[in-house]
């Protein structure tokens, strides 16, 4: 077994392993590598594991170093999974020892692999993250029949109420920003670059989708949706807080559902959410069952798991000071904070 580190060449032999691979997503793409390092500048280690010729693994890993929150090797920083996708042990085994071999020479605290599937590698585990999926269906009618009737009556009554969802690609990245910006200042959490979203736009044309939701003429909620294989799942969605009251989530992820029905997708993914919280029940309302999230660790300064979370109490005071800071602020310094939180 031997492990080789990426170079363009190998680009068409990797994605065609991640197609091919039932583990295979589209965060182990390399357009995923692209996306990274030009908008926050992470240094990549993309390892494949080959046997006689023949790919037999792949692990993408980023290093991100920071002074405040420490220094770290994840595959992969900003998503829900991503982690080893291999044929067989033996090819796990090989590409860990390597990354290992790097967290070392890079002196990071830990080293985290972002699994589907938990890898037999004796490394620690988190469980406390889901992603929340539903099966879809390719008759609309039956689809609407499969929501929970409280899910029929909220989305009902936003198209009484006048609510109207869009789709659209990169020229409508501004309005997607505002949103997502006025939404992450209002959680007390650093927002992504507009850059972030753009190459992730740009270097998934084929595979990403915006969805806004509109109100007379105020653009009030909006998503970025990525399709790949079976599956259509929205990582990131927001809505302004002064119009919860006319439910817009509700009508964007259903008109996503019969967007990813027409285009025969089998699956939706409502993304990652930390099991008991309230996104985490919302989901769940729609019908869609948890799904297990492997967060596995190999320490080595570190002698603890990491903790930075929202609900860690040592970040309790930023988190509320963030939420004063007006808008522009947020979008200015946010961005530069963001990039070294990787969850």
């Amino acid at each position: 077994m031997k492990i080789i580190h990426y170079t363009d060449d190998y680009q068409k032999r990797w994605n065609d392993f991640v197609t091919n691979s039932p583990e295979g997503s589209i965060y182990h793409l390399t357009g995923w590598r692209n996306v990274i390092e030009k908008s926050y500048s992470h240094k990549s280690y993309y390892l494949l594991a080959e046997e006689e010729g023949e790919l037999k693994g792949i692990l993408p890993l980023f290093l991100v170093k920071s002074w405040l929150f420490g220094n770290s090797l994840v595959s992969l920083p900003f998503v829900d999974s991503a982690g080893l996708c291999s044929q067989g042990n033996q090819a796990e085994t090989a590409l860990l020892e390597e990354a290992c071999k790097i967290a070392t020479d890079e002196a990071v605290d830990y080293l985290e692999l972002r699994q589907k599937n938990a890898c037999n590698l004796n490394l620690e585990t988190k469980t406390n993250k889901v992603t929340l999926r539903l099966n879809l269906d390719d008759d609309l009618q039956k689809l609407w029949q499969k929501l929970p009737s409280e899910r029929r009556n909220r989305i009902r009554k936003t198209e009484k109420l006048g609510l109207s969802v869009e789709f659209a690609g990169k020229e409508s990245l501004d309005r997607f920003h505002r949103i997502f910006a006025v939404n992450m200042r209002d959680l007390g959490s650093p927002v992504h670059s507009r850059s972030f979203f753009k190459n992730i736009l740009e270097g998934f044309s084929d595979n990403s989708q915006l969805i806004l939701v509109k109100h007379d003429q105020n653009y009030i909620g909006s998503a970025l949706g990525l399709f790949f294989k079976n599956t259509f799942t929205i990582p990131w969605v927001s809505s302004l807080r002064k119009y919860f009251r006319l439910y817009p989530n509700n009508l964007l992820y259903w008109e996503a559902m019969k967007f990813a029905s027409s285009k025969g997708l089998k699956i939706f993914d409502f993304g990652r959410s930390s099991i008991g919280s309230g996104t985490f029940t919302f989901k769940v309302r729609w019908g869609a069952k948890p799904q297990p999230l492997y967060w596995q660790y190999q320490l080595f300064k570190k002698k603890k798991l990491p903790g930075l979370s929202a609900d860690n109490p040592k970040y309790g005071r930023a988190i509320k000071l963030w939420k004063r800071l007006p808008v522009p602020i947020t979008k200015l310094i946010g961005p530069r904070i963001r990039k070294y939180i990787t969850a």
